[in-house]
């Protein structure tokens, strides 16, 4: 407060008051996150000495007045690994083999453990609450980059549920922003979970699983998939650890099954006449065009447009529902062009490109004659300054 009234920044003061009452309670840093380790072992004990007769306290340089570290003491560089547990290695998690020998092991595991504990990360990890589960995110620490969880808001939750949209209405859309969501947000199995409760309805989300749980069981089934349905999708939280290859690449499958699943889980109606009922508008392009025939065929029809049977179909639908002026031209290729659908694509972008062309050059016939018409109009005016009576001629 001494350095904003000093300097005269009286706007930024309702800001410090608000940081020194946070500051005061480091009980409520804790339980929002926001600061693990708020008791700062750098902080000068004159900070912390009070007066015994007028209760002030003792500052020694403008720095302290406002609650920073210490000019006097050189800075020092934190460290994330100071607030990270140490990553297990695979020795530490397996069990005993018998109690014979049981005392060298644990001996062999003290002298470990003053290893990699420092004075600096005994001092600190004492004061550190429970990890926060969240999200991942990649950070560095003890033995390399370790990924860390950063929580989903309600806000991203409910924009995940908006752009979703009906799920019924289209699954596939459905399925790329989850996997848009997992690509960019790389989220776990308790993510994973709560945005299927965030845009699914309780029978959807059974569905969704179901779809998934069975597709993994007809694979393990045939031999072409190891272990169980539950190893690769589980119904309960099972624990992967992020920071383990092996089970990191169980959720990253995991993932892809629920993926599968939102796509599968609801029976498609097949309408063949809908996917008839597209057209392409006068000033649509040949791309959009397309896409709409795509979008109809993954929506009404068993097909995918991507398969050989769906382009050839597609190629089919392309030809003969295009605008007038396009399909023309498409009938005319004959030969290998006529079953390549890039190809037709191009041929079409040709005659939509051309009619913006014809178009100018219609508009400057147009404006030429025009022109033409005008300056006749004015050789065979009356010439300036004459004048005529009622009923006579020049």
């Amino acid at each position: 407060m001494l350095f904003l009234r000093r300097e005269g920044k009286w706007d930024e003061v309702v800001y410090a008051d608000m940081f020194f009452t946070l500051w005061n309670h480091p009980e409520w840093q804790k339980e929002c996150g926001i600061n693990l380790a708020p008791q700062d072992p750098m902080v000068l004990a004159i900070e912390k000495e009070r007066n015994k007769q007028n209760r002030i306290l003792k500052r020694c340089c403008s720095a302290c007045s406002i609650g920073q570290r210490c000019l006097k003491v050189g800075s020092q560089n934190e460290r994330l690994e100071d607030y990270l547990p140490p990553l297990e290695r695979e020795g530490d998690r397996e069990g005993d083999a018998g109690a014979v020998g049981r005392e060298e092991p644990e001996m062999r595991e003290r002298e470990e453990t003053d290893i990699r504990f420092s004075p600096i990360t005994t001092r600190t990890r004492s004061k550190v609450g429970p990890a926060i589960q969240a999200p991942l995110r990649q950070a560095m620490g003890v033995g390399g980059p370790v990924r860390i969880k950063v929580p989903f808001t309600l806000a991203d939750l409910d924009g995940w549920r908006v752009t979703a949209g009906s799920y019924r209405d289209d699954p596939e859309r459905v399925a790329k922003g989850f996997e848009l969501i997992v690509k960019t947000q790389d989220p776990d199995w308790e993510d994973v979970d709560a945005m299927l409760d965030a845009v699914f309805s309780e029978s959807e989300k059974q569905m969704v699983v179901r779809a998934a749980r069975t597709q993994v069981q007809a694979l393990v089934l045939a031999g072409t998939l190891p272990g169980t349905v539950d190893n690769h999708v589980p119904i309960t939280n099972p624990g992967w650890d992020p920071n383990q290859t092996g089970t990191r690449n169980l959720l990253g499958r995991y993932r892809e099954w629920i993926a599968y699943g939102i796509r599968n889980a609801v029976p498609k109606s097949v309408n063949w006449s809908k996917l008839y009922e597209i057209k392409q508008d006068k000033k649509e392009s040949p791309t959009d065009f397309l896409n709409r025939l795509k979008e109809g065929m993954r929506k009404y029809t068993p097909l995918d447009p991507t398969s050989q049977e769906g382009k050839s179909q597609l190629i089919f639908l392309f030809l003969g529902q295009s605008v007038d002026d396009i399909r023309r031209k498409l009938q005319k290729v004959q030969g290998a062009d006529a079953r390549d659908l890039e190809r037709l694509l191009e041929t079409a972008w040709q005659v939509y490109r051309n009619r913006d062309s014809r178009k100018e050059k219609q508009m400057g016939k147009t404006i030429a004659n025009a022109t033409v018409a005008a300056l006749r109009t004015v050789e065979g005016q009356i010439p300036l300054g004459a004048t005529a009576m009622r009923g006579e001629e020049l």
